[in-house]
């Protein structure tokens, strides 16, 4: 049977689509690009495969392959595109298709919306992992400078009459003030904001103990 122009986009199942499947595409987008380009330079069968793919259909091997990755994501505005283009081209104000679809346009928009909160989250989730991991890494420092006590740097405050890099971030350390510390074992320099993060261990210490 003929089906309507809204019929085909206003029983809901496009929205769900994105909600359940695309959003969880796009969460996971960045660590499969990284995986494909990971395994492309460093596993030659891999290479060899998209090489010779290339061959065959005359695309562009490896950059057509990641690009294809991303098309799932930029298909999620076009679909609201064509909504707006049908309502504009083809349902005139008393269509009989015209509510249908938009109410289809407003479920993709919040489809839409609803992968956009759920990536901001993904990537929120990511990065309290990453600052976890730094902060076991250098809990872990200190426990080790702990037992090592002399291993650590001794920072003292410095005022310098010419700017010198910072060792640590490698911008300048400059001012009127003393915007620098030494350590007066191995003279490593670095801002003092800069002076919590700085490597734990001092090549001098143990000259400076003996």
């Amino acid at each position: 049977p003929t089906r309507s122009l809204s019929a085909m986009f206003s029983d809901g199942r496009l929205a769900a689509f994105i909600r359940e499947h695309v959003s969880a595409y796009v969460n996971n987008y960045e660590r499969a690009n990284a995986t494909l380009c990971a395994l492309y330079r460093d596993r030659a069968a891999v290479r060899e495969f998209v090489d010779a793919a290339r061959a065959n259909d005359g695309q562009s091997g490896f950059n057509r392959l990641t690009s294809l990755l991303i098309t799932p994501i930029q298909r999620v505005p076009r679909y609201s595109l064509l909504l707006r283009d049908l309502l504009k081209t083809h349902a005139s104000e008393y269509d009989d298709d015209r509510v249908p679809l938009e109410l289809a346009l407003d479920d993709v928009c919040a489809a839409a919306a609803h992968l956009n909160d759920s990536k901001r989250a993904a990537e929120a989730s990511a990065e309290l992992e990453r600052i976890s991991g730094n902060c076991t890494s250098r809990v872990a420092q200190l426990l080790d400078t702990r037992s090592a006590a002399h291993e650590a740097h001794n920072f003292a405050a410095r005022k310098f009459t010419k700017p010198l890099q910072c060792m640590w971030c490698g911008k300048l350390v400059w001012g009127l003030s003393k915007q620098a510390a030494q350590c007066v074992h191995c003279n490593y320099v670095c801002h003092k904001r800069c002076a919590l993060s700085a490597p734990l261990t001092c090549v001098g210490a143990d000259a400076a103990a003996a």
